[in-house]
């Protein structure tokens, strides 16, 4: 499947460190005033080239320790859940607040507090060292690389006008630092900065060169530079070798656990295994191949 051009603008927003507000009029006088256009790669769809492999290495799961000790509203508040790196998990909170998991076997989840406050209508993906993203229906906005400096935050933004599918209704499928992977109803969009360059992929979900059997409800990152899209068991893998897209079909046995919210996954295409831990929400449960605490333990009588 073979890449083909397309532009997006960035612009630059520099706001004061600790708990700054991204306003309206800010976004909308950098509009007026323009920006020059990234480079940028576009996914199309097609044929494309597509297999099917073996299964994947099998989830086996158990429900996080002191689960029932965790805050009432805590599952309500998840916006959604990433694996970021081979061995760090992020949840996303709906007011702003991350958590790390299972990055200490026998402690609950690290508070990532945010560094900067969304604007009306913006939900804000907070990420370890200070990144972010902020995304709204018109833009996407991340802190620009390296611009933590004298007690600032610069804000590099991107519109969302090349987008196609419902902009209203989009929802973020996986936020990392580099990679932001939007659900748009009828297509699929993967936003990633390399080398300081915007690139963006989009596909239409009626055209993927495999049939996964029902709607995506998760996406995330893998080993070197690839993607994955899954629809209850069913895997898509997607890698980019020579500026040609390379889809492969797979299933991730995971008995019973099929019907989940968010999943948590960090795939090896080439060695067919989810590598590290995995976590999944499903209903107010989480789940995940550690077990890792979701809340501390209570204190000895």
């Amino acid at each position: 499947m073979k890449k083909s051009g397309t532009l997006l603008w960035a612009c630059w927003l520099t706001l004061s460190f600790g708990c700054a507000r991204v306003t309206e009029k800010d976004v909308n006088r950098r509009n007026a005033q323009g920006a020059e256009p990234s480079r940028s790669g576009q996914g199309t769809n097609g044929s494309g080239d597509a297999t099917v492999q073996a299964d994947l290495s099998p989830l086996v799961l158990q429900l996080a320790k002191n689960s029932e000790l965790a805050p009432a509203d805590f599952f309500k508040n998840i916006s959604g859940i990433s694996k970021i790196k081979e061995d760090q998990i992020i949840l996303f909170g709906k007011n702003g607040k991350s958590w790390v998991y299972g990055s200490t076997p026998d402690q609950p989840p690290k508070v990532l507090e945010p560094s900067v406050v969304g604007g009306e209508g913006a939900q804000l993906f907070t990420l370890p060292e200070s990144e972010f993203w902020l995304v709204k229906a018109d833009e996407v906005g991340r802190r620009k690389a390296g611009s933590v400096e004298q007690g600032s935050i610069t804000i590099e933004r991107f519109s969302t006008a090349a987008l196609q599918g419902n902009r209203e209704k989009m929802r973020v499928l996986y936020a990392g630092v580099n990679d932001l992977i939007l659900d748009l109803e009828t297509s699929i969009a993967i936003l990633s900065i390399r080398e300081g360059q915007a690139l963006l992929n989009q596909f239409d979900t009626s055209k993927l060169p495999v049939d996964l059997g029902g709607s995506i409800r998760a996406a995330g990152r893998g080993q070197n530079d690839s993607f994955w899209f899954a629809a209850g068991d069913q895997i898509a893998i997607v890698e980019s070798k020579s500026e040609v897209f390379s889809w492969k079909k797979s299933k991730i046995p995971m008995p019973g656990f099929e019907d989940y919210t968010h999943l948590a996954l960090w795939i090896d295409p080439a060695a067919k295994q989810v590598l590290g831990d995995s976590l999944m929400l499903q209903g107010e449960k989480i789940w995940s191949v550690s077990g890792a605490p979701l809340a501390a333990a209570p204190a000895a009588p």
